[in-house]
């Protein structure tokens, strides 16, 4: 989708933006984890604000986002809190997430419960896990693990700058293999496991998924109005609906004749009614778009060695 370089760009302003909401995190500032993940979506709105050398680019469309949070919990249908869509002319790339805040510097802090009423003992995260297994497959999904600590520096099996995020295949293999899943529910214990050898900063998720090392491509396969497309991969018969402010923009075709005749028609208004409906059909809290298609005139805007550098 993707160059290598390219790629590592997005991947840095990205790890720039979850830096930046560690250290509200950890100053007091962010005081849950979806207040962690809400400030995360609202940076990726302004990509250009987070350091002084982009400032110049917020108005040039270069890298065009959108972004959305609801109020509320919406992910019961995915297991996920958020959605991430990238696109590059008419290929995208889903990315999907769930955050979780275990408070570690916290002695015995309970993170995870039973999900109550349930068939049989099952804890909420083991049950999101479960439902991101089924998610359509070619959606890259990982698990964002906040840390309160100061930013550079780390705490137990945490990473040093951001969050710790751990694909979801390697989540839901950990929890199968240690057959914990109707037994107890998910400890600080079993991150002290699981991240060590599975542990990656955010600039690695999404240099995976744009370099195409994680998901894969979809493609437009139908209209659906109101700014909804279904997408799907070839060869198979799945599809998937994503909802493109970019779409809506460019053909608001449902204004009414009324709404003309009065010139009332507020066209952001109108975008943010269309991506809460969409967001409440998919049950997700967070969603965010990211056009690429002008990703290539950031190459020179900084010297992004110095951060590539660091995680590379």
């Amino acid at each position: 989708m993707l160059t290598t370089y390219e790629a590592q760009i997005v991947a840095s302003i990205f790890q720039l933006m979850d830096g930046m909401c560690r250290t509200d995190l950890n100053g007091h500032l962010i005081t849950s984890e979806r207040d962690y993940v809400s400030n995360f979506t609202s940076l990726i709105r302004r990509p250009f604000g987070i350091v002084p050398q982009l400032h110049q680019f917020t108005n040039l469309g270069i890298l065009q986002t959108y972004a959305y949070s609801l109020n509320g919990r919406y992910e019961r249908q995915y297991g996920c809190d958020g959605k991430i869509v990238f696109k590059k002319g008419n290929q995208y790339k889903i990315g999907m997430f769930e955050a979780k805040w275990p408070r570690y510097s916290k002695a015995n802090y309970i993170w995870d419960d039973w999900v109550p009423k349930a068939n049989s003992p099952i804890s909420r995260f083991s049950r999101q896990l479960e439902k991101q297994s089924k998610v359509m497959h070619g959606v890259a999904i990982w698990e964002m693990f906040i840390n309160e600590e100061r930013e550079g520096r780390t705490l137990g099996p945490f990473k040093k700058w951001g969050s710790t995020n751990v694909w979801h295949a390697d989540a839901y293999a950990f929890l199968q293999a240690h057959q914990f899943i109707h037994k107890e529910f998910w400890k600080n214990k079993h991150l002290d496991a699981l991240l060590p050898g599975h542990g990656l900063h955010m600039y690695q998720i999404i240099k995976a998924i744009l370099t195409c090392n994680r998901g894969k491509v979809f493609g437009r396969v139908g209209e659906a109005g109101n700014g909804v497309i279904k997408v799907g991969r070839e060869g198979n018969d799945k599809e998937h609906a994503l909802f493109l402010p970019d779409l809506l923009l460019r053909s608001p075709d449902n204004i009414t004749n009324k709404e003309r005749e009065q010139g009332s028609f507020d066209l952001k208004d109108h975008l943010e009614k269309q991506v809460k409906n969409y967001m409440r059909k998919e049950k997700i809290g967070f969603y965010a778009f990211v056009d690429l298609a002008h990703i290539a005139q950031l190459k020179d805007a900084m010297n992004w060695d110095e951060i590539i550098q660091k995680f590379e």
